[in-house]
């Protein structure tokens, strides 16, 4: 598994009917199904975004809380 940033935020329909949203800089694993889905919206490197969203990816490095 190698790690994935999202490139923008967006929404994906996953294989098992469930939207799922992707925020900005957020971080899947590469067998995660919004990165199987949609590849090219995801990237080895970690995007620039606004300090704010930086220091909470930091918290929620996978931009959901649980």
């Amino acid at each position: 598994m190698a790690a994935r940033f999202a490139l923008s935020a967006f929404v994906i329909q996953l294989a098992s009917g469930a939207s799922h949203h992707v925020e900005l800089g957020a971080l899947r694993d590469s067998t995660h199904g919004a990165v199987t889905s949609a590849p090219g919206l995801f990237s080895t490197v970690q995007p620039t975004v606004h300090p704010r969203l930086a220091a909470y990816l930091v918290s929620y490095p996978a931009a959901e809380v649980s």
